[in-house]
């Protein structure tokens, strides 16, 4: 009996050790090729007649995990970049004299609307210092060309077309499926147009809820529209023709409406990039990617004494600990008295893209940051979103900053309750209760 269990602990710790190893070994894979990555674009110099190669096919978040390498290594996670890295290296191209222009693809941008706007305003700031854009596509989302259309230059593949058709929202009821089926939400809301839970309580949409829809849509496409127009030197009646009658689904077409400058394929579209930088097409062309620029900034440094601090409100305010897609409590408000109690940093800026959570965490997160206001000037700027308790905890800063396509404000709020007696009852499920008190049960399903 001693044997066997001596045996099956030394089974279990040599399980236990390998495990373990494992996980270590590729933490330190993932470590000594981030390092090694870093150190390459490091040294790498920047040559003269290069081009910035700008290619935004990753999903864009304002604050991507820290441990990304290492969960990319291991398969857990998929790679994304941070909206700041994009808009400094567009930077420093514009600063460097060795870079000419930027090759810009952004067929199909993922990320949100006033991300895209803030990547497409860099673009824009580039472009004043003389330096050339040139964009391509094999096909343009709307989002893609909205950013692609600053550009000097746009060429898509002969095979490919332009999704230009203006803003849509689609809302789905459940009223009958719960009547139906037995599957309902109790719900109780403050706010005619709280229509997050609407689509519980009747079969089709409010007055109220279509009101807002449509202003807002309206409002982002005003945006979209007159940016377009102006870079492409289309009126905006023109944009909205196009939109409404598909007329640049056709690459053909929209060559015609001025949409596209011309139609290529990529090589023969890499050759124009050449005689544009004054080479002979069997050149190699200087491609800078958005790494090499950034392992080369020395802007900052760690000796710097004053700083400013970012904090990522990025996801659902929940309960917990919270990460870089939920805002929780425990981080959150960590991070937060950390930098109000730091004497290197001066200011704290608060980087919001949250729909808003619980109201009792977004009050806790609230406090926290009323607290460090009394010690460092507080900045608010929103991303995407930053509604309901997202603008909550905005809403004390010193300071707001809100990018025209940002969705924020703060119009109601709501509770719901799962009810599920329809469907029990239905299928022969009966539930009795006894209780001391009259409450002591709380709330039954």
């Amino acid at each position: 009996m001693n044997f066997l269990r001596t045996f099956f602990a030394s089974l279990l710790g040599t399980i236990v050790a390998f495990v373990v190893g494992f996980i270590l070994f590729f933490m330190i894979i993932g470590s000594l090729a981030s390092s090694l990555g870093s150190e390459k674009t490091a040294s790498t110099i920047i040559q003269d007649n290069s081009i910035l190669s700008l290619k935004l096919d990753l999903p864009i978040l304002d604050n991507i995990p820290g441990t990304q390498n290492f969960q990319i290594s291991l398969g857990l996670d998929a790679e994304s970049v941070k909206l700041i890295d994009i808009v400094t290296a567009i930077e420093l191209a514009k600063k460097n004299d060795k870079i000419k222009g930027i090759h810009l693809r952004s067929d199909y941008l993922m990320a949100g609307w006033s991300q895209a706007k803030t990547i497409r305003d860099a673009l824009a700031s580039f472009k004043e210092s003389g330096k050339f854009i040139s964009a391509y596509g094999d096909y343009f989302t709307q989002m893609g060309y909205y950013v692609a259309s600053v550009a000097d230059s746009v060429f898509v593949n002969p095979n490919g077309g332009v999704e230009l058709k203006g803003l849509a929202s689609e809302v789905l009821y459940f009223k009958d499926f719960e009547d139906e089926y037995g599957f309902k939400m109790e719900v109780i809301r403050h706010g005619k147009y709280k229509s997050a839970v609407e689509p519980y309580l009747t079969n089709k949409m409010s007055v109220e809820n279509r009101e807002q829809i449509s202003v807002l849509l309206s409002s982002l496409w005003e945006n979209i529209s007159s940016e377009i127009a102006a870079s492409r030197n289309i009126s905006v009646s023109e944009i909205d023709a196009i939109a409404s009658d598909l007329k640049a689904n056709l690459v053909d077409n929209a060559v015609k409406v001025g949409l596209i400058d011309q139609l290529s394929y990529k090589s023969d579209y890499i050759n124009k990039l050449k005689y544009e930088l004054g080479l002979e097409s069997s050149d190699k062309l200087r491609l800078v990617s958005l790494e090499d620029l950034l392992a080369g900034n020395a802007a900052y440094k760690k000796g710097v004494r004053d700083q400013i601090a970012i904090i990522y409100a990025q996801g659902p305010i929940l309960f917990g600990d919270g990460n870089e897609t939920q805002i929780g409590d425990k981080n959150f408000v960590q991070s937060i008295e950390k930098a109000a109690k730091s004497k290197r940093v001066k200011a704290i800026v608060l980087r919001v893209d949250s729909p808003g959570g619980s109201a009792m965490v977004s009050d806790i997160l609230w406090k926290a940051l009323e607290d460090a206001k009394k010690k460092k000037p507080l900045v608010v700027s929103m991303g995407n979103v930053a509604a309901s308790g997202g603008y909550y905890i905005a809403c004390g800063a010193d300071k707001i900053f809100a990018d025209p396509m940002t969705i924020t404000g703060s119009i109601g709020v709501f509770a719901t309750l799962p009810n599920f007696k329809g469907f029990t009852d239905d299928i022969g499920i009966k539930a009795e209760h006894v209780m001391t008190h009259k409450n002591a049960m709380g709330y039954s399903f």
